[in-house]
């Protein structure tokens, strides 16, 4: 969703890979880090909001194509459904085999939803038109999964893949993203 000036929201149209609108983000995968949102109507946006995760609906009908493409490896098979965010790694105050650390956050349904929805204030408006796409740049800030509301300590959680023990790293998470600038230049 888009926040106008005036306080109004309109919901973005999204359809990248997935006619449902969901954008997988892969850190190692540069073109994934970038992408476009069109028929935004005209205004000025104050705010962005989304959701980190896939929905009841995508996970109630199954794996699916485009980013939800459980070739993607954002799919548990064993549990039936969706992993809303992924973090794997290796880390010096890990005490696990190799140092390595593996979170996969993933439930939708109560008492583990760890569905999650985000705010992000923009450093000014930006400014559709039909001749201004605005860029928004975002920060996003990997330490926040292990900080605020929640204190993770890597040397005694290092392994987290259960729906049940993944909701304190969503709570964490929800916050991580920060606008750092936006550019309103003419196409």
């Amino acid at each position: 969703r888009f926040k106008k000036t005036d306080g109004t929201t309109v919901a973005a149209e999204v359809n990248r890979n997935s006619g449902m609108g969901y954008f997988l983000v892969d850190a190692s995968v540069a073109s994934s880090l970038e992408f476009s949102i069109d028929n935004i109507p005209s205004g000025d946006y104050t705010q962005i909001e989304f959701m980190i995760g896939v929905d009841s609906a995508a996970n109630v009908n199954g794996a699916q194509g485009g980013d939800l493409d459980p070739a993607n490896a954002m799919f548990w098979d064993w549990n039936t459904g969706y992993i809303m965010a992924k973090m794997e790694g290796i880390s010096p105050q890990s005490t696990a085999v190799g140092n390595s650390l593996v979170y996969h956050v993933g439930g939708f349904k109560l008492p583990y939803n760890n569905l999650r929805t985000t705010t992000v204030n923009l450093t000014e408006p930006i400014t559709v038109r039909k001749n201004i796409a605005p860029e928004i740049h975002l920060f996003v800030d990997v330490a926040e999964w292990f900080k605020t509301p929640n204190t993770i300590s890597i040397a005694t959680l290092n392994n987290s893949m259960s729906a049940s023990s993944t909701g304190v790293i969503a709570d964490n998470y929800a916050d991580m993203f920060k606008c750092d600038h936006v550019h309103n230049d003419p196409e």
